[in-house]
């Protein structure tokens, strides 16, 4: 049997988070393609998927500690990323957490909050930084982005509704996308971010689903996959839905009004 075309181009794809949910089907499916991955988690040696791809795939799945909220894990993992032959083609910046059990005011915790700050966008910007220049010209930089850091209240959004770390983690990053896209567009590296949807994980299996779709891991990632191989410089800084379709949760619609005050 052939593999089909690899969807990314050629060289390594890094990807955080890859021990479970998302991560771990992004990770399944690159090398299905004949990708070769750097799966990066927390703990890889207690990572039993993981190590059942890595009998199967061999050379082509290297598996690195990565701790987000540490400099120090990141400096690390990317020096292990530095030893990979042929450069990085995808930096995948899937991990991310949330404050369990936050819902207002008198369950805010400063110190939780700051652990979900270094994981969901301060230590991905860090190993960003530390991987410059392991990333190839032409090689792609995405984050995954969610819903729940728009920057309005969301359609039927109870007025009491009280998560601050995730959703203000997830608009951070959202800013920090087409930030970033400036900073490394003369390098030649296209940046952007993806919404993989409500996807049945882990992560998601506590929450209250309401009306919303629930796609499975495999499509959701087949999408987003599709999504980083069309994405160009561009379109480079662009927050993308899983589907292709561009994401407006990151801003409110502008008026003409308001258009015309940040023109003149």
């Amino acid at each position: 049997m052939v593999n089909p075309e690899p969807p990314i181009a050629p060289g390594w794809s890094v990807v955080t988070g890859a021990n479970r949910g998302i991560g771990l089907e992004f990770t399944r499916q690159l090398l299905m393609h004949s990708g070769s991955v750097a799966a990066c988690c927390r703990k890889p040696a207690e990572a039993e998927a993981l190590h059942v791809l890595k009998n199967q795939y061999k050379e082509r799945l290297v598996l690195l500690p990565l701790d987000l909220s540490s400099e120090e894990s990141i400096r690390g993992c990317a020096a292990g990323v530095a030893e990979l032959p042929g450069g990085v083609a995808l930096l995948l910046h899937n991990a991310g957490m949330f404050a369990r059990g936050e819902a207002g005011m008198e369950s805010f915790d400063p110190e939780e909050m700051r652990r979900v700050f270094a994981t969901n966008l301060i230590g991905p910007l860090t190993l960003t930084r530390e991987l410059h220049s392991a990333i190839s010209r032409g090689g792609k930089v995405f984050f995954l982005t969610s819903r729940t850091g728009v920057l309005r209240r969301l359609q039927g959004e109870p007025p009491e509704a009280g998560q601050f770390s995730y959703p203000c983690s997830k608009a951070a990053v959202h800013r920090s996308v087409p930030v970033l896209a400036g900073k490394l567009y003369p390098d030649g590296i296209v940046v952007g971010g993806i919404d993989p949807g409500w996807v049945r994980t882990d992560m998601t299996s506590g929450a209250e689903r309401g009306d919303r779709f629930l796609l499975e891991p495999a499509e959701s990632v087949a999408g987003m996959l599709t999504v980083m191989d069309r994405a160009d410089l561009r379109t480079s800084g662009t927050l993308w839905r899983w589907n292709g379709d561009v994401s407006r949760w990151y801003a409110p619609e502008e008026t003409a009004a308001e258009r015309q005050e940040v023109t003149e």
